[in-house]
């Protein structure tokens, strides 16, 4: 109908893919992953087993970013921006995921 397009229009929910990491809080999150499984990748993925994608709001700019931490094939990588098929995605702010990664927030609260 015309008004919901009227409305679509004066009220867009477009955010930005951000194109690369830096300036985002939890780069450093997955940078710290990063070290991790490269230094003990095979163990980690035989404890892990799972593709995990990180939606983050709230970056710079106000841009969006998408992490994919695969714990589940050869000794692990994460990618920014990466096109695997993760099998459960969590999307929380820039802000709120550091501070649940470093246990300033807590997981059953955050949500």
């Amino acid at each position: 109908p015309q008004f919901l397009q009227s409305t679509y229009r004066e009220h867009p929910q477009h955010t930005s893919m951000a194109t690369s990491p830096d300036g985002f809080k939890s780069k450093s999150i997955f940078d710290m992953i990063t070290t991790a499984l490269k230094a003990d990748g095979d163990a980690l993925v035989g404890r892990v087993k799972g593709i995990y994608g990180f939606k983050v709001k709230g970056g710079p700019g106000g841009t969006e970013g998408f992490w994919i931490v695969d714990a589940k094939n050869g000794a692990g990588k994460v990618e920014f921006n990466g096109k695997d098929k993760p099998d459960v995605t969590l999307t929380m702010s820039d802000g709120d995921l550091v501070d649940l990664m470093t246990g300033k927030l807590n997981s059953q609260k955050a949500f």
